[in-house]
């Protein structure tokens, strides 16, 4: 999806979660904090680019857009 978008003129940000990824072995050491400040700090640095943030998760993601 997130090519898909950008290919037609979006701005796609796909923040890796702590703990997830190469740092899969830390995620039972993580918390939703760790998660949300994730987030809250991708958010605010497209805000400070950009008029319009559409946030867009699939599963950990989607229940942290929401």
């Amino acid at each position: 999806m997130a090519m898909h978008l950008h290919e037609n003129g979006w701005t796609i940000d796909v923040p890796l979660l702590p703990g997830f990824g190469g740092d899969i072995m830390t995620l039972d050491q993580r918390t939703n904090a760790d998660w949300l400040r994730t987030i809250s700090a991708h958010y605010e640095a497209l805000r400070r680019d950009h008029e319009q943030v559409i946030v867009i998760g699939n599963s950990m993601g989607a229940a942290l857009s929401v």
